[in-house]
Protein backbone atom coordinates (compact mmCIF):
# COMPACT_ATOMS: atom_id res chain seq x y z
CA UNK A 1 0.00 0.00 0.00
CA UNK A 2 1.45 3.53 -0.91
CA UNK A 3 1.43 6.23 1.35
CA UNK A 4 -0.80 9.83 0.41
CA UNK A 5 1.92 12.58 0.47
CA UNK A 6 0.31 13.84 3.11
CA UNK A 7 1.05 10.73 5.20
CA UNK A 8 4.33 10.52 4.05
CA UNK A 9 5.27 14.41 4.99
CA UNK A 10 3.99 13.26 8.88
CA UNK A 11 6.15 9.96 8.72
CA UNK A 12 9.10 12.35 7.31
CA UNK A 13 8.47 14.77 10.59
CA UNK A 14 7.70 12.06 12.67
CA UNK A 15 11.63 10.69 11.58
CA UNK A 16 12.90 14.08 11.37
CA UNK A 17 11.61 15.07 14.77
CA UNK A 18 12.80 11.76 17.07
CA UNK A 19 9.16 11.57 17.77
CA UNK A 20 9.12 7.91 18.63
CA UNK A 21 12.83 7.16 19.33
CA UNK A 22 12.27 3.63 20.93
CA UNK A 23 10.40 2.44 17.39
CA UNK A 24 12.91 1.79 14.61
CA UNK A 25 10.04 0.41 12.69
CA UNK A 26 8.78 4.11 12.00
CA UNK A 27 12.07 5.18 10.24
CA UNK A 28 12.05 1.33 8.32
CA UNK A 29 8.53 2.31 7.47
CA UNK A 30 9.86 6.15 6.20
CA UNK A 31 12.61 4.35 4.04
CA UNK A 32 10.19 1.73 2.10
CA UNK A 33 7.39 4.46 2.02
CA UNK A 34 10.14 6.66 -0.42
CA UNK A 35 11.91 3.43 -2.11
CA UNK A 36 8.23 2.59 -2.65
CA UNK A 37 6.88 6.43 -4.01
CA UNK A 38 10.26 6.73 -6.40
CA UNK A 39 9.32 3.48 -8.36
CA UNK A 40 6.79 5.13 -10.56
CA UNK A 41 8.90 8.40 -11.04
CA UNK A 42 11.35 9.81 -13.37
CA UNK A 43 14.98 9.52 -12.38
CA UNK A 44 14.66 13.41 -11.92
CA UNK A 45 12.13 12.80 -9.56
CA UNK A 46 13.42 9.93 -7.74
CA UNK A 47 16.60 12.09 -7.39
CA UNK A 48 14.98 14.80 -5.74
CA UNK A 49 12.94 12.02 -3.13
CA UNK A 50 16.10 10.36 -2.18
CA UNK A 51 17.80 13.65 -1.73
CA UNK A 52 15.26 15.23 0.35
CA UNK A 53 15.32 11.62 2.67
CA UNK A 54 18.90 11.92 2.55
CA UNK A 55 18.81 15.13 4.33
CA UNK A 56 15.76 14.77 6.13
CA UNK A 57 18.15 11.65 7.90
CA UNK A 58 21.49 14.15 7.51
CA UNK A 59 19.19 16.56 9.58
CA UNK A 60 18.28 14.40 12.22
CA UNK A 61 21.80 13.33 12.78
CA UNK A 62 23.02 16.49 13.33
CA UNK A 63 20.11 17.64 16.19
CA UNK A 64 21.47 17.19 19.51
CA UNK A 65 17.45 17.70 20.58
CA UNK A 66 16.74 14.34 19.27
CA UNK A 67 17.62 11.03 21.38
CA UNK A 68 20.79 9.97 20.33
CA UNK A 69 19.64 6.48 19.37
CA UNK A 70 17.22 7.68 16.51
CA UNK A 71 19.53 9.70 15.48
CA UNK A 72 22.58 6.43 15.91
CA UNK A 73 19.51 4.35 13.76
CA UNK A 74 19.06 7.63 10.94
CA UNK A 75 23.17 7.12 10.61
CA UNK A 76 22.74 3.28 10.54
CA UNK A 77 20.53 3.72 7.32
CA UNK A 78 21.74 7.15 5.65
CA UNK A 79 23.45 4.80 3.57
CA UNK A 80 19.62 3.50 1.69
CA UNK A 81 18.82 7.08 0.25
CA UNK A 82 22.86 6.99 -1.13
CA UNK A 83 23.07 3.86 -2.63
CA UNK A 84 19.82 5.02 -4.37
CA UNK A 85 21.74 7.55 -5.22
CA UNK A 86 24.41 5.97 -6.81
CA UNK A 87 21.88 3.81 -9.06
CA UNK A 88 20.72 7.31 -10.14
CA UNK A 89 23.91 8.76 -10.97
CA UNK A 90 24.43 10.03 -14.41
CA UNK A 91 26.59 12.53 -14.81
CA UNK A 92 30.11 13.76 -13.29
CA UNK A 93 28.85 16.57 -11.77
CA UNK A 94 26.10 13.94 -9.47
CA UNK A 95 28.79 11.08 -9.13
CA UNK A 96 31.36 14.45 -7.44
CA UNK A 97 28.18 15.64 -5.53
CA UNK A 98 27.31 11.94 -3.77
CA UNK A 99 31.45 11.79 -2.76
CA UNK A 100 30.84 15.25 -1.39
CA UNK A 101 27.38 13.99 0.38
CA UNK A 102 29.69 10.54 1.64
CA UNK A 103 31.80 13.09 3.29
CA UNK A 104 29.72 15.07 5.07
CA UNK A 105 27.95 12.01 6.27
CA UNK A 106 31.41 10.56 7.82
CA UNK A 107 32.25 14.30 9.00
CA UNK A 108 29.04 14.99 11.29
CA UNK A 109 28.46 11.39 12.09
CA UNK A 110 31.43 11.95 14.06
CA UNK A 111 31.32 15.23 15.15
CA UNK A 112 27.90 14.68 16.75
CA UNK A 113 27.68 11.48 17.51
CA UNK A 114 30.83 10.11 18.83
CA UNK A 115 30.50 12.46 21.34
CA UNK A 116 27.34 11.90 22.50
CA UNK A 117 27.69 10.12 25.51
CA UNK A 118 30.07 13.28 26.69
CA UNK A 119 27.47 14.03 29.95
CA UNK A 120 27.14 10.09 31.10
CA UNK A 121 30.36 9.74 33.22
CA UNK A 122 30.93 8.43 36.52
CA UNK A 123 32.33 12.11 37.77
CA UNK A 124 30.33 14.75 39.24
CA UNK A 125 29.37 17.95 37.26
CA UNK A 126 31.55 20.85 38.15
CA UNK A 127 29.83 23.80 39.39
CA UNK A 128 30.27 27.32 38.33
CA UNK A 129 31.83 28.44 41.35
CA UNK A 130 33.93 25.47 41.42
CA UNK A 131 34.90 26.25 37.32
CA UNK A 132 35.41 29.89 38.44
CA UNK A 133 37.95 28.83 41.26
CA UNK A 134 40.07 26.76 38.98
Amino acid sequence: MQLSIVELNQLEQCVRQGALPDTPSVLYQYLAAIEQSTQCCCRNEQRCVQLRSYRTLLDTICDSCVAHQWRQLCLDNIYRPLNALVMLNCSQHQRQQLLRMKREVYTLGQYFLATGHEFATDQPAVSMQQWQRS
